[in-house]
């Protein structure tokens, strides 16, 4: 029998040329290394937990996250996962959106991150991206997916606007700490609310597509509070517990994406007022 590092390594080489079903790695794995079943099933799970992979309709991805990560070794791969095929059905018109569920704010990020990134790389870098949220919890909350947001678009030089539509003082010791590492190619205004959010609303705009996020209640006022007691980015060893806690609480978080000319038009027209 196989060892579990032998597997791990043998489900990563077939999804290095893109997404598959879950039960075809399982089988096939199991099959070719002669392993069980079960063991298939758990080494998923470890790397889902290590945030190598992306499940979600029973189809299982390498994150694109993690490929940058190892970007010197799997550039072939990165180029790979630009042509998901869920984004590929928006692209072609053949849907008018794809709403996604997630039961923790991790595993949303993660997968967040990885969509915005594929569809950010197939847009020319004239194209302004747009951030109309309550708060920027990303740098201190789940430092990877954050890292990985910021060096591609510091990469291409792409600029980015923002409108934080609930903000707190953490909240401008983010930005604050954002605009000294990348000057004018960040972009704040503070406390407008074009869109009318609440406070556990998202949105990404970037040329026509539109990325719309809905936090659990529950959570998010966990969040909001956590966000409202801190005064600066100094946390201790409980700070980051409490923080990695809300990270893996289960709820009901969902993600939206469309690609519509019209809405995101819309969209910035209400909000190009602020910068322009």
């Amino acid at each position: 029998m196989e060892s579990p590092s032998f597997i791990r390594n043998t489900i990563i080489s077939k999804l290095s040329s893109g997404p598959r079903k879950v039960s075809d790695i399982v089988f096939e794995v199991s099959l070719e290394k002669r392993t069980t079943v079960q063991g298939v099933y758990k080494a998923l799970r470890i790397l889902r937990k290590e945030e190598v992979i992306t499940i979600h309709r029973r189809t299982v991805s390498l994150s694109i996250i993690w490929i940058m990560e190892q970007i010197e070794t799997l550039e072939k791969t990165a180029k790979a996962y630009e042509l998901n095929t869920y984004l590929q059905e928006l692209q072609a018109g053949n849907r008018r959106h794809l709403q996604f569920t997630f039961t923790t704010l991790r595993e949303l990020d993660i997968f967040w991150t990885h969509s915005f990134l594929v569809v950010q790389e197939t847009i020319p870098i004239t194209h302004i991206s747009y951030v109309i949220a309550p708060h920027d919890w990303f740098m201190y909350s789940h430092t990877s997916t954050d890292n990985a947001w910021i060096k591609k678009h510091v990469k291409k030089r792409r600029v980015s606007r923002h409108i934080l539509t609930h903000i707190l003082p953490l909240d401008k010791k983010v930005t604050k700490e954002r605009i000294k590492m990348f000057g004018k190619d960040f972009e704040y205004v503070f406390n407008e609310n074009p869109l009318k959010q609440k406070e556990n609303e998202y949105y990404n705009i970037i040329d026509s597509w539109i990325f719309y996020a809905i936090f659990d209640s529950k959570i998010n006022k966990r969040l909001s509070s956590f966000i409202e007691k801190h005064q600066t980015l100094s946390f201790t060893k409980a700070d980051k517990e409490e923080i990695e806690s809300i990270m893996n609480e289960r709820g009901t978080f969902t993600l939206t994406i469309s690609k519509s000319e019209k809405k995101s038009s819309a969209i910035k027209k209400k909000i190009l007022k602020y910068f322009e």
